[in-house]
């Protein structure tokens, strides 16, 4: 047993690492490029914009309230925020939404 240990570790720094699948780090990649912000966040991020409630946004989307919930989670996490006036603030200063007011 100790002989099969020792001869594992004197093979193991040889051992080359297996390679990333292509796909996942070209995906990585163009995710962080991006705002990160799917067309729906986006339109999630509109409606809190306009001050309707996330049962209200469940019915303009027609989805449940639980995926809306799923959308704020989402949008909170990708601009750092911890809530909704923290992300529409987010949102403007990165030129996500323009403000109320020059809508």
């Amino acid at each position: 047993m100790l002989l099969v240990v020792g001869l594992v570790l004197e093979l193991w720094p040889n051992t080359p690492m297996p390679p990333k699948p292509p796909g996942l780090s070209a995906a990585l990649s163009r995710r962080r490029a991006q705002n990160g912000l799917s067309q729906r966040e986006k339109e999630v991020l509109g409606l809190m914009r306009d001050g309707l409630s996330l049962p209200a946004i469940a019915q303009q989307l027609e989805v449940s309230e639980a995926t809306v919930k799923t959308y704020v989670s989402r949008l909170y996490s990708k601009l750092r925020v911890n809530n909704r006036s923290q992300a529409l603030m987010a949102a403007v200063n990165q030129g996500l939404l323009v403000s109320a007011d020059a809508a």
